[in-house]
């Protein structure tokens, strides 16, 4: 793989993990799906969540969890660590921050780490694993 290949393949995976976090804060499901894998596995457990097999499961799961439209959300992610394992796969860590209003008087500010790995297929990439690690909730 030469270096332009490389760049635009980890720039692609920047655009990917950017819209993941747009889809999700504005609840758009479907668009939101196309992001993934079919085999996608979603690993919340150190979050208080559980592991998710399946991408329309985690599409389910994440829509039955913060899908209200009263359950206001703001994901932001920095800092990530991509490396690619192959011309089809990569793996990369991004640091979150998150703020997530459950209900009127309750809004939780949160930070971690997203540990993912990521396919190309069909010449675009896709999140294939993703594993939430958080370090502070308050």
């Amino acid at each position: 793989m030469n270096d332009d290949t490389a760049l635009m393949d980890i720039e692609s995976i920047k655009q990917l993990k950017a819209r993941y976090c747009r889809y999700l804060d504005a609840k758009d499901w479907d668009r939101r799906r196309d992001l993934f894998t079919d085999d996608f596995v979603g690993d919340t457990t150190q979050a208080g969540g559980t592991v998710i097999d399946g991408a329309d499961e985690f599409i389910a799961y994440t829509r039955n969890t913060i899908g209200k439209s009263s359950q206001a959300t703001v994901h932001q992610v920095h800092a990530p660590e991509i490396e690619l394992t192959s011309t089809t796969t990569a793996r990369g860590i991004w640091a979150l921050n998150d703020v997530v209003r459950l209900v009127p008087a309750l809004t939780l500010h949160g930070y971690g780490h997203y540990h993912e790995t990521y396919e190309k297929i069909d010449g675009r990439w896709r999140i294939k694993t993703s594993k939430l690690t958080r370090f502070a909730r308050t």
